[in-house]
């Protein structure tokens, strides 16, 4: 595994990591890595994977003009993918995820 990565295996094919900014111009930002899910193609989908990354997002709140960064990992059959981040059961934006 690469360094910053635990020894686990991923049982689906492949870790997808995506590096998440997120930041507040006006107002608190109310962040959490259960906001962020992977989809395939053929519909399977996966939330993300705690205790696989050193830096990974966790939750907590953005105070204005500040940032959070961190990464979630998703175990998913290697191919393409779609990144969807939601409030609730709302889907807010949907990032597609190319091999």
């Amino acid at each position: 595994m690469a360094e910053g990565y635990a020894s686990e295996a991923p049982t689906h094919g492949s870790w997808l990591v995506i590096d998440v900014t997120i930041a507040s111009t006006t107002g608190t930002v109310n962040y959490n890595a259960l906001d962020w899910e992977a989809a395939t193609p053929q519909g399977q989908v996966e939330s993300y994977v705690g205790g696989v990354l050193d830096n990974q997002l966790q939750h907590g709140e953005v105070q204005p003009g500040r940032i959070v960064r961190g990464e979630l990992a998703f175990d998913v059959p290697t191919g393409p993918a779609y990144i969807d981040y939601s409030i609730g059961f709302e889907v807010l934006t949907t990032f597609e995820v190319t091999s």
